[in-house]
């Protein structure tokens, strides 16, 4: 009971601005937070040191819920909300 799917990663990631804070935790294991996907930025993300800002600065390409798209940066948000 500690963490819901309905929470929203401003809640638990305090770096978030308002926009990516809307994003709830069931967005982000859908894998529909709508957020920015290129292949190079987003693997490149899994080792960057500092992944939680890289993802925090992906623009949104779809509203958050309505498109799902395989997304490292959706994980390394979900990782740091946990």
């Amino acid at each position: 009971g500690l963490l819901s799917p309905e929470d929203r990663v401003g809640a638990l990631i305090p770096e978030a601005d308002a926009e990516h804070g809307e994003i709830t935790i069931r967005q982000l294991l859908e894998m529909s937070s709508g957020l920015h996907w290129n292949f190079f930025a987003d693997y490149g993300n899994v080792f960057n040191p500092d992944g939680v800002r890289g993802a925090l600065l992906l623009p949104f390409d779809s509203k958050p819920g309505t498109e799902f798209e395989y997304h490292q940066a959706g994980v390394t948000l979900l990782t740091e909300a946990i």
